[in-house]
């Protein structure tokens, strides 16, 4: 690293944090859900919105709109097809490898640094760019980690009925068991056992992502980092199930537990 980069705590940055103001909060309430923007703008509005979507699509091909051709649609929806699907991406992952338990054979057993140092080498290889670590303390628990999952607050059909039901938007809860598991309205993890948490980026086109508002190139490139997001963490969490322990991910639609 460069001389002038420093070693700090995760949550101790450069700009102050008053950790007393920060509690967890709820990840249905944003500015992407029907329901929320119906707050500022009226249900009525946002529901004229999403039914003018298909009329402004087949007026932009219509005309040839730069960045919304036929082409250009055909690509964002190739992009972005496999990430709609449920499967994609599960709290628990795929739990279809052997573990070393079921082999009777000692689990993985090394070193902090020789950890970061495999599960940095196995995220590359499966497609992740640039990989970081940190441990879930009580602080992160207390402060960071959601109340819910986004669920389907992202749909229009929640926009006067909001927030979704507890089966689409599920809590996140801690609890003395010895693993994690999904119930039909939560996402538990251990509360008794030390946990780790871990990130990565995904390449995706820059240039693609900068072709303004609306574009459909600049959509094929999101939704392309996002298709590809849920084959890394399914190898990733088989990947880690193969060594003896598990990996909580993100749960579809595509949201993180922070």
């Amino acid at each position: 690293r460069p001389w002038w980069v420093k070693y700090r705590e995760a949550d101790n940055p450069t700009t102050e944090i008053d950790w007393s103001l920060m509690n967890r909060w709820d990840a249905r309430q944003t500015a992407q859900a029907p329901g929320i923007q119906a707050k500022y703008l009226g249900a009525d509005e946002i529901k004229k919105r999403y039914a003018n979507v298909l009329t402004n699509k087949v007026k932009a091909i219509t005309h040839d709109t730069p960045g919304q051709t036929l082409r250009d649609y055909a690509l964002s929806s190739g992009a972005g097809y496999f990430m709609n699907l449920p499967y994609v991406t599960t709290f628990m992952g795929p739990q279809k490898v052997a573990t070393p338990q079921s082999l009777s054979v000692p689990v993985w057993q090394g070193t902090p640094e020789e950890n970061s140092r495999m599960l940095r080498s196995a995220v590359i290889f499966y497609g992740g760019g640039q990989v970081g670590f940190g441990v879930i303390d009580q602080k992160i628990k207390d402060k960071l980690v959601f109340t819910n999952h986004k669920g389907a607050a992202n749909s229009i059909g929640f926009v006067e009925n909001f927030p979704p039901p507890p089966a689409l938007g599920k809590s996140y809860l801690f609890e003395d068991v010895e693993q994690g598991y999904e119930g039909a309205t939560t996402f538990v993890l251990p509360s008794n056992k030390q946990l780790y948490e871990f990130c990565f980026t995904v390449p995706m086109s820059k240039d693609m992502f900068r072709t303004a508002n609306e574009s459909q190139i600049m959509y094929s490139a999101n939704l392309s980092r996002y298709r590809l997001f849920g084959n890394i963490q399914n190898c990733i969490q088989e990947f880690i199930r193969s060594l003896g322990y598990t990996c909580y991910g993100y749960a579809s639609p595509f949201s993180g537990m922070m």
